[in-house]
């Protein structure tokens, strides 16, 4: 199942990692537009992954977003 976009979660501080257009995207604080859109699509994670950041993945610093970039995306 595609996604076009995920329901951004306001934060107060931290990262979410969730699907935008269909690829992978980083939010952070509490701006609704990403930081960044990853050049992966999401269909081509596990769909155990795909599921996560269909509801979003909450990563409280930035050593935990990259631990998770090197673990999901490399």
């Amino acid at each position: 199942m595609k996604r076009n976009t995920i329901v951004c979660y306001m934060l107060l501080a931290g990262f979410l990692i969730g699907i935008h257009d269909g690829r992978i995207a980083i939010w952070q604080g509490e701006d609704p537009q990403p930081v960044t859109v990853l050049p992966y699509p999401a269909e081509l994670l596990p769909e155990t992954d795909r599921i996560a950041l269909e509801k979003g993945i909450h990563l409280d610093t930035r050593e935990d977003l990259i631990r998770f970039m090197e673990d999901h995306c490399s």
